[in-house]
């Protein structure tokens, strides 16, 4: 009898303590902590309200059914059973606990990941390459609120396969730092719909000024080098027939700055990624935040948007070989771009990444995907930049310029080593624009 009353008072306690804790999780204490919260976080507390205090009441209405039907009675025989029964209670009913408290602000499980995350398919003449279908990629947790808007295949609003007449037609290549910005975006930010694409606010900005005959196609892809590039000029956008080509690479040929070498060639190393489906990533385990948890904070993640992440190697150096063949694809580049009478305009990374970060800007640099250490990589930077802006005086017809110059280092534009921040965004797209009303003999 003492056993059954003593789980039954332990029960109804536990209840309360669930009960008295309601006061707390709500929007009106958790907003004077942390300020105004987003539609979605309120929806979240107060159903975490609800299951607290389902959790509450099954609790209490056991214990009072201990006391009333004495439902505990058969814990008297050991007083074991008892004190096994109350740490039973205790453990699943605080872990229900902290798995409720969690779903305030949850984890992103992998199917959520892979439903706001940028589709790739397995391409031929490059590794990736975006379905041709128009693709809208909501934001994470509001389905409703796009993200990123691809047509055709690209990063850019839809437009027609045969050049207008009277359109002046700029496709701009790279990776992500060419695909748009990484901001970390406020809620206003995000119902107002801001526009991720850097390249597309270039365009608009220009067509402000009145150049409204000019189309910029984002051509980025995160992960992609100089020579994805030069396949997809090659097998696919020769046909839209640009009047101008930008080329703007770095970070993810540096990449393979310390691998390439006459045993171990491009060709040698590089192979198809599987590109998995949601069935195939999906883990229905992840319904438990507390799972989830455990699981993102041991698990390493592969792979990301700059590609393959790598585990840190001591010792690695550039190889010629490497060197020789990024000014081998630069040149495949721009003689393709010349063969179908599009002017090649060659432009220098914007980067955070430079010889004398700080400590804090170092926290920022994703070292992970890269095999060179912090020095090899300015170094591996410098050797590209120097191709690059050294290219008119082997070819005067090509136009190359140190767009990154002004932006090198500076901390406030960038949300990692390299990807734009909402400031980022407005500054980068407002240089680009003035740079191509120069070059560019623009018609008003």
């Amino acid at each position: 009898m003492k056993v059954n009353k003593g789980i039954s008072s332990f029960c109804i306690v536990l209840a309360l303590l669930f009960f008295l804790s309601l006061a707390a999780i709500n929007p009106i204490v958790i907003e004077s902590i942390f300020g105004n919260l987003h539609d979605y976080y309120i929806d979240n507390i107060y159903q975490v309200q609800i299951w607290i205090s389902a959790l509450g009441l099954v609790l209490f209405c056991c214990g009072i059914l201990g006391y009333k039907k004495e439902i505990f009675n058969f814990a008297n025989r050991k007083e074991k059973i008892g004190g096994l029964l109350i740490t039973i209670i205790f453990v699943f009913s605080s872990l229900f606990y902290i798995e409720f408290i969690l779903r305030i602000k949850p984890e992103q499980t992998t199917e959520e990941l892979y439903n706001s995350s940028v589709p790739y398919e397995n391409a031929m003449f490059a590794r990736t390459r975006f379905p041709q279908k128009q693709t809208n990629v909501a934001y994470p947790y509001l389905t409703d609120k796009t993200m990123y808007k691809l047509n055709q295949g690209y990063h850019s609003p839809s437009f027609s396969y045969e050049k207008p007449k009277d359109e002046i037609r700029i496709v701009v290549m790279g990776g992500s730092f060419i695909f748009g910005d990484q901001s970390k975006l406020s809620w206003e930010a995000i119902e107002n719909q801001y526009n991720r694409n850097w390249v597309a606010n270039c365009q608009q900005k220009l067509a402000k000024k009145g150049y409204e005959n000019v189309r910029l196609i984002n051509a980025g892809i995160p992960g992609h080098t100089s020579f994805d590039s030069f396949g997809r000029l090659y097998s696919e956008i020769h046909l839209f027939n640009p009047d101008y080509i930008i080329f703007c690479h770095g970070w993810n040929d540096i990449e393979y700055f310390s691998e390439v070498k006459p045993n171990n060639s491009l060709y040698r190393q590089m192979t198809p990624e599987k590109i998995k489906s949601k069935n195939e990533v999906t883990d229905p385990l992840e319904i438990s935040q507390i799972y989830l948890r455990i699981k993102r904070k041991f698990q390493f993640e592969g792979l990301g948007v700059e590609g393959i992440k790598h585990l840190p190697q001591e010792g690695l150096t550039i190889t010629p070989e490497a060197v020789k063949q990024f000014n081998l694809t630069l040149d495949l580049f721009v003689h393709a771009c010349k063969l179908i009478d599009a002017q090649p305009i060659l432009l220098t990374q914007p980067r955070l990444i430079h010889e004398n970060n700080s400590s804090n800007e170092r926290e920022k640099i994703l070292y992970s995907f890269q095999r060179l250490n912090h020095d090899k990589i300015c170094e591996a930077y410098s050797i590209i930049d120097s191709c690059i802006l050294n290219y008119p005086s082997k070819d005067s017809t090509v136009i190359s310029h140190h767009f990154a110059k002004p932006f090198i280092g500076i901390d406030s534009l960038y949300v990692d080593h390299l990807h734009l921040n909402s400031i980022g965004n407005e500054i980068i797209s407002s240089s680009l624009a003035s740079y191509l009303e120069k070059v560019i003999p623009l018609n008003n």
